[in-house]
């Protein structure tokens, strides 16, 4: 996708997410909004033996009254219907907006699955020239 479809999904959704105190969203449109945010915060409401069966790195459990830091915060369940009781619990008047994500730990591992497609898709070599009006010895090379 190039930077101007981005900046202009970016100009047209976040607006629309931000509205919504509490509101449940596909991977596909939670997905781009999450990939630009600086800090997700992942909230697991699952029950214990999803949990068991797999862990979500970085995920902080659920607790019932638990104090949410500034961010935009994610509810993952074992339902789309307790992730919006969930994410409904979670917001607080004139607080962040919660999203809670339509299919759960599955739908969680798409967006990050499609991260890692996206980073891969971004080359890892550059060179930084010496002067760019003048030929030569490159000042440092990255290699991956």
């Amino acid at each position: 996708m190039s930077k101007g479809l981005i900046i202009l999904w970016l100009a047209l959704a976040l607006p629309a997410l931000a509205q919504a105190d509490a509101s449940l969203k596909t991977p596909g449109a939670l997905g781009p909004v999450i990939a630009m945010a600086p800090g997700v915060l992942l909230v697991d409401a699952r029950g214990l033996e999803a949990v068991r069966q797999q862990q979500l790195q970085g995920a902080t459990p659920y607790v019932q009254g638990m104090k949410l830091v500034p961010g935009m915060v994610v509810v993952v369940a074992d339902s789309d219907e307790q992730a919006m009781q969930v994410a409904a619990a979670l917001t607080q008047p004139g607080g962040q907006a919660v999203y809670a994500l339509s299919g759960g730990a599955k739908a969680w591992q798409e967006i990050l699955d499609e991260r890692k497609k996206s980073a891969a898709a971004v080359p890892f070599n550059f060179v930084i020239p010496h002067n760019t009006c003048q030929q030569g010895k490159p000042l440092q090379e990255y290699k991956k």
